[in-house]
């Protein structure tokens, strides 16, 4: 049979291993920012401006976002000053206008 002190030490330590495990939990929960890993979050668009204008003496457009590589650069800078994550990127390009540079962020 066992000493009463050797079951309360057991008890004991039980009780503070269990504490303990509560304490870590908490912590985890306050440190982890589950809204950036929810999958129901609602996602965001953003339509990214193109600054475009003529080059004097001809009639090429000079464009800021020329192609679907600097589009998705503009993207992920947006999303990213934003707090989100870059879903994707859509670019069409414009031969009288400014370029179109459509972003989704979540």
């Amino acid at each position: 049979m066992k000493s009463k002190d050797s079951i309360a030490k057991r008890i004991w330590d039980l009780k503070l291993l269990i504490i303990l495990a509560i304490l870590v939990v908490v912590i985890m929960i306050l440190y982890v920012d589950f809204s950036k890993i929810n999958p129901f979050r609602k996602e965001k668009y953003f339509k990214l401006d193109d600054v475009c204008g003529v080059i004097p003496g001809g009639i090429n457009l000079i464009h800021t976002i020329n192609d679907e590589e600097e589009c998705d650069v503009q993207c992920y800078n947006k999303c990213i000053s934003s707090n989100l994550k870059k879903i994707k990127s859509t670019f069409v390009m414009m031969e009288t206008e400014c370029n179109r540079c459509n972003c989704e962020c979540r």
